[in-house]
């Protein structure tokens, strides 16, 4: 309980941001490209949910480097690193020293990561790639929400 009492106010968060997101690129849209929006607001809205997921199970990971962590520069350090993006040029290293490993064979790391299947969700993305999207965002938010209570109740964090 003490973990997903700590993951509310999280989702909380990054539904606000992600609202105030959103908000600012539709008004940006009227009033700069009037005519750039197609009208799909379905799709808008699945994409929408997913990325919200996505970013769920990032933060349920960071909360997992930060209940274990007694060391608070290096949980902020994660948090930022994760933040900025940072994560994906580790992906794409690792996925091209794979591809060389096995002569040529096109191996996309980046797929199995929140962070990274993040980048890849968009208007023209598939519905492969979204319900790719949505089981790597519950098992990460399942996984480390359920660390994040071991860890806690281990360490007796309040």
């Amino acid at each position: 309980m003490l973990a997903i009492s700590k993951l509310c106010p999280i989702a909380v968060y990054s539904f606000c941001i992600i609202t105030v997101f959103c908000l600012t690129a539709a008004l940006a849209g009227l009033i700069f490209v009037p005519h750039i929006f197609s009208g799909n607001i379905p799709l808008l809205i699945k994409m929408i949910l997913t990325k919200f997921l996505l970013y769920i199970a990032v933060d349920t990971i960071i909360l997992f480097v930060c209940s274990t962590s007694k060391n608070k520069a290096f949980s902020i350090g994660v948090s930022v690193v994760s933040g900025v993006g940072v994560t994906g040029t580790l992906y794409s290293t690792i996925s091209l020293f794979l591809s060389k490993i096995f002569g040529g064979i096109d191996i996309s790391i980046a797929k199995f990561f929140p962070d990274g299947i993040n980048g890849q969700i968009s208007m023209a993305s598939n519905t492969t790639t979204i319900i790719q999207a949505l089981i790597v965002a519950v098992v990460y938010i399942v996984v480390f929400s359920y660390l994040s209570n071991l860890a806690m109740k281990k360490l007796d964090i309040k």
